[in-house]
């Protein structure tokens, strides 16, 4: 059996990808498939995977109808034949001889998932680490670590974890297709289930934050349902967690509406005001705000303009959000 099975999702990176697969080529381990998922790209993308597959025998590709990140994914849990899983976006790419690092550190300590820190490249700036130190979790302290996970945005991706595959497979946990935030609702589902997590402080994942224009700089006007359920989710998959998880109800239902703000958005400004005026004013937003408990001293600042219910302060409070968000990228990292 093969050690390691890393699954790349491919659409329209053509500029990045090969880059990213000979990362994981300098990853240090002989016995590992790399799992190229074209998901229909309309670009150069496709070719260049078959041209990857050719020259490393390492790399398989499996061309598909485009129907997003969750169903590439998914095929490639499918097709998987590693021990362990490793998820990798093809626009970022590993540090060298992570995947020997992270196999050594995951095979000692026999755990289910194992997590561990990231490198944010921002895009035109400096680069710096997100890391939570080293420790076991287990059914018994599941609760007590969930909250500096989540906030430090370690808990949600899929990019900086290695997988038992067994594991993924016998709990029947998939992304789930057509919805966003698809590495948080896999992630809520597996942390339910494990029985042991390893965290650990190395930083091997190099993730990059583009500042020209994404999908995540566009408003969905479907991004708030789905966060809405991940915060149910939340609720459902941890114990005594209210007051965390109404925290980022409300968090989640700002930085919503701090997309309403981005330059060029089509919006007129009185449907911005009667969705801002909707959301702030319905009785669940009001209520999580009461119940709203946060450490950090950006996470208070959140719920205190919540708690306001101010239309006018809200609305000052989303729009710099959004400045500082899109405009000032490595700043908005470093204090979100």
């Amino acid at each position: 059996m093969l050690d390691i099975s890393v699954i790349i999702p491919v659409y329209k990176t053509e500029k990045y990808l090969e880059k990213c697969v000979l990362s994981v080529l300098d990853g240090g381990m002989e016995n590992i498939e790399i799992l190229l998922i074209d998901d229909g790209s309309p670009d150069g993308s496709g070719a260049l995977c078959d041209a990857l597959c050719e020259k490393y025998e390492k790399v398989k590709v499996f061309h598909k109808k485009n129907g997003g990140l969750s169903s590439a994914r998914n095929l490639g849990i499918d097709k998987a034949k590693g021990r362990y899983l490793c998820f990798v976006d093809s626009d970022d790419f590993l540090e060298i001889d992570s995947l020997f690092n992270m196999f050594s550190k995951a095979e000692k300590e026999a755990a289910e998932i194992s997590i561990f820190g990231i490198i944010i490249d921002v895009e035109g700036s400096n680069s710096y680490k997100v890391s939570d130190g080293t420790y076991i979790i287990t059914e018994e302290n599941k609760d007590s670590h969930f909250e500096s996970l989540k906030d430090k945005c370690l808990l949600d991706s899929c990019c900086n974890k290695l997988y038992l595959a067994d594991f993924i497979k016998e709990s029947r946990v998939f992304m789930p297709v057509g919805e966003i935030f698809e590495d948080t609702y896999f992630n809520l589902m597996l942390w339910q289930k494990m029985s042991k997590c390893a965290v650990f402080d190395d930083c091997y994942y190099h993730y990059l934050q583009r500042n020209s224009e994404s999908l995540t700089k566009c408003f969905n006007p479907k991004k708030l349902k789905f966060l809405k359920e991940r915060v149910k989710l939340m609720l459902l998959v941890t114990n005594g967690l209210e007051s965390f998880c109404c925290y980022y109800y409300v968090k989640y239902v700002l930085s919503f509406l701090c997309d309403t703000f981005i330059k060029g958005s089509v919006m007129k400004a009185a449907d911005r005001k009667q969705l801002i005026l909707g959301e702030i004013k319905s009785p669940e937003f009001k209520e999580a705000a009461k119940k709203a408990i946060a450490k950090s001293i950006r996470g208070r600042l959140i719920i205190g303009v919540a708690k306001s219910n101010s239309f006018l302060l809200i609305s000052l409070f989303l729009r710099l959000s959004c400045f500082i968000k899109y405009r000032l990228s490595k700043l908005y990292f470093k204090v979100k």
